[in-house]
């Protein structure tokens, strides 16, 4: 299938590490768009995780993405450091440019609490880091555009 090019969009995605999870999915399905993707992962947390780490999953995800004829780049970064998004805008701005797009899809919960008792005040430190990049994206791109 060929892509169908965006006038060179850049998508900051986070918590792309397993092939079949969100983050993958989504990176797949811009890329279809032509859009050029930038993903985060840290396989630290998916270690301690029931389904494990896939290792290579990130560079192979990477070429699969290339292989559709876009730019990509990754890092894997622990987002819970305080300098974690300066970290991340620095480095997809030195590789590939000012992104236009975020989707903040690396999130966890260190807590006990069941799924349908989760809340905001689980996620917060998520959610500020991701109030917290959004004025270093383009305030055009901020509006819904149509993929």
């Amino acid at each position: 299938m060929e892509p169908q090019h965006v006038h060179s969009r850049l998508a900051l995605i986070t918590g792309a590490s397993r092939h079949t999870g969100i983050g993958a999915a989504i990176c797949r399905a811009l890329a279809q768009t032509g859009t050029d993707i930038f993903f985060t992962h840290w396989s630290p947390y998916d270690s301690k995780m029931p389904w494990g780490a896939e290792e290579d999953e990130p560079a192979h995800l990477q070429k699969q993405l290339q292989a559709m004829g876009i730019r990509c780049e990754h890092l894997m970064i622990d987002l819970s450091g305080v300098d974690a998004p300066q970290r991340i805008m620095d480095t997809v701005e030195d590789r590939l440019g000012t992104p236009s797009i975020l989707v903040n899809n690396a999130t966890h919960d260190d807590t006990d609490a069941p799924f349908d008792q989760l809340d905001i005040s689980h996620q917060g430190r998520d959610v500020e880091q991701c109030r917290g990049n959004l004025p270093m994206l383009p305030p055009r791109e901020l509006s819904r555009p149509s993929l």
